[in-house]
């Protein structure tokens, strides 16, 4: 998360949040990085350990201008996080920017050990779409950008009108609101003119107040179907709440009239199964601030807690992990300190967590850093940026909620831009349902089952669904069971099932409602003392 500059634009103001990461200006990201390019990404080379930095993912990119600077025909910079050298093991690291081989863009490079790094995280690497960097054709935004980088007071372009309307158009998404990132939902897009041939689907990334959406790049967009009034596709992972854009094969893009809704965000990764999962954060309280900040990280601790899932965060012991340890890699320690940061545009806090396994990715460890440099408070009134506010957030990475950027995501604990000085210390509906979704709820646990010859085994048939198909058990001896049927809240929508059944396989037939929407819901079991669930993807 960054912290608040005085070169903040005015738009961000108008923002009622908390200080996670503001919005930094183009001047102040084009005065502070030493070098600036456009370029194309050609070569993602193997990770490396860059003290300071920790596991860095090198990028190579073509550069085809200088706007600020001079160097070759080509370089190397890098990103945090990536697979650990010589280890089965993955680091990723909030807000990093996600460069795509074969894309253009305007790079905003600051020099840290002796390596290139982007200046502002992902707020320095702009991506150049249809010749244009967030609406504005390329050729304007480069001749501002170098304005700013002297030091010269230039008006931001306007973004170039959109295209004239093709023959093409976008009536409605289906459904209208879902998680991103884990491939269960299928959204449909319909309308008119989208071709025969299979073209391009990009979600909203982020979008400024005042500005059009920057889209992730079509890549992140699984396409499962295609057709001239029709298109099925998974939600992307990182992808925010706003508009779609769709590019023919043959014809011009268009941006849905509509929005898309990300409830939350997660990428699959998470936790080790347990009921319930506790992980416990140390502590190293000479670095705090302030003699608050010790209760104002437990209250944001407690409140994920009792959110209702199984999930409990524990305020653990004194450690004297700092800086030091932070930055020299994983030593299964979860803990929270305060520090230091070397970069130009510095994170306010930052979260960086370790992850093994394949094809699922568990977590072994998180920890998390704020940043020594910025003013804090920890209790009423705020006065800077809020302990207990900025700890819910980092927490919430903790869990593997992922930020979301988008104009209608503001009110979100897991809203990743904001102002100082005021305090969001509530979970929003939405980071509530995402730590359910995740972890299961208190009262209707939905962890992986056991795959043991001495437990029952559980499947869903037809799934994805239109609402109905058979929820099969193979159970080792007689038992009372109850079958129910759950939403990503957790309520109860059906309960096909309650009664003994015999040893061996039954089919239950279960329906959802006609009036419950698409999306994601749980077949959860409970038999003799132990729960099993599984997902089930209903498209209507």
């Amino acid at each position: 998360m960054k912290s608040l500059s005085t070169a903040l634009t005015l738009l961000l103001i108008a923002l009622s949040s908390i200080a996670i990461m503001p919005q930094y200006s183009d001047s102040h990201l084009a005065q502070t990085s030493e070098i600036i390019v456009i370029g194309r990404i050609v070569v993602e080379e193997p990770t490396c350990f860059i003290q300071g930095r920790n596991t860095c993912t090198p990028w190579r990119v073509e550069v085809e201008e200088f706007l600020k600077g001079t160097g070759g025909e080509s370089l190397v910079f890098y990103t945090q996080g990536g697979q650990i050298p010589n280890s089965s093991r993955r680091l990723w690291v909030e807000d990093q920017p996600e460069p795509i081989i074969g894309e253009r863009a305007v790079i905003f490079l600051e020099e840290l050990s002796g390596n290139w790094f982007v200046n502002g995280l992902f707020q320095g690497y702009r991506r150049i779409s249809e010749g244009a960097v967030d609406g504005i054709a390329l050729p304007d935004f480069a001749e501002y950008i170098i304005h700013l980088a002297h030091g010269v007071d230039f008006a931001k372009p306007r973004p170039r009108p959109s295209a004239e309307a093709s023959p093409m158009s976008i009536s409605s998404i289906t459904p209208t609101t879902g998680l991103a990132g884990d491939g269960t939902i299928t959204l449909t897009i319909s309308g008119l003119g989208f071709g025969l041939s299979t073209g391009t689907v990009e979600f909203t990334y982020y979008q400024w107040p005042g500005y059009p959406p920057n889209f992730l790049h079509p890549s992140w967009t699984t396409i499962h179907y295609w057709s001239d009034t029709e298109i099925r596709t998974d939600i992307a992972a990182n992808a925010s709440s706003g508009p779609i854009r769709v590019t023919p094969a043959v014809g011009t893009a268009q941006v849905s009239p509509m929005d898309f809704t990300v409830t939350f965000g997660y990428k699959g990764n998470r936790w080790p199964a347990a009921t319930p999962v506790y992980v416990t954060l140390n502590y190293n309280p000479s670095t705090y601030p302030s003699t608050g900040c010790g209760p104002a990280i437990q209250a944001a601790l407690n409140t994920w807690s009792t959110a209702g899932a199984w999930w409990r965060y524990t305020y653990g012991s004194p450690t004297s992990d700092g800086d030091t340890l932070f930055d020299a890699g994983s030593n299964g320690n979860n803990s929270i300190h305060f520090g230091y940061f070397p970069d130009s545009s510095p994170p306010l806090g930052i979260c960086q967590i370790y992850l093994d396994g394949w094809p699922v990715m568990y977590i072994h460890e998180m920890d998390i850093r704020f940043n020594l440099a910025e003013p804090w408070s920890a209790g009423d009134p705020v006065s800077a940026n809020d302990v207990e506010s900025i700890a819910l957030h980092e927490a919430g990475h903790g869990l593997q909620l992922m930020d979301v950027y988008g104009i209608a995501d503001i009110d979100k604990i897991m809203y990743g831009v904001s102002t100082t000085g005021t305090a969001k210390r509530t979970l929003h509906t939405t980071d509530n349902a995402g730590i359910i979704y995740i972890y299961g709820n208190d009262a209707t646990q939905i962890d992986e089952p056991s795959e043991s010859g001495e437990f029952a085994q559980v499947s869903v048939t037809q799934s994805p669904s239109f609402g109905h198909g058979n929820i099969e058990l193979n159970l080792p001896v007689g038992a009372d069971v109850r079958v129910e049927i759950i939403d990503i809240t957790g309520r109860s929508v059906a309960e096909p099932f309650e009664g003994n059944l015999d040893a061996g396989l039954s089919r239950i037939p279960y329906e959802i409602p006609s009036a419950k929407p698409s999306g994601v819901y749980f077949a959860v079991v409970r038999t003799g003392g132990e729960f099993y669930s599984k997902k089930i993807v209903v498209l209507k």
